[in-house]
């Protein structure tokens, strides 16, 4: 795994000397690497269509959470867990990329 760029390490291009400013070596990074995966949080998800938990009209205001204490001391919540899990039910669009997340050509 390769750690983040850091701005001090930034090369100058040896044609134009000025040194890379930390989105543009990461956009160099991308656009030599062959694969790339992008971590984020949730102000990406929600506005590509992914609902969030906490928000209203989120998963959370249609199913109320199952924390850890309930699921191994309740046969019911460990029951209403698994059928969760296992009831098809998606909490994103649906399947396929959504614009943030469609690779761009070349």
């Amino acid at each position: 795994m390769h750690a983040p760029p850091d701005s001090s390490n930034a090369k100058p291009d040896p044609i134009d000397p000025t040194p890379m400013s930390d989105r543009q070596r990461l956009a160099e990074l991308i656009r030599a690497s062959r694969r790339c995966v992008v971590f984020t949080g949730a102000g990406v998800s929600t506005e590509s269509g992914i609902p969030d938990f906490r928000s209203p009209g989120g998963i959370w205001s249609r199913m109320k959470p199952i924390y850890f204490d309930e699921f191994v001391g309740s046969e019911a919540r460990r029951r209403e867990a698994w059928t969760r899990t296992f009831s098809g039910s998606r909490a994103g669009p649906g399947p396929g990329p959504t614009p943030a997340i469609t690779p761009s050509p070349g």
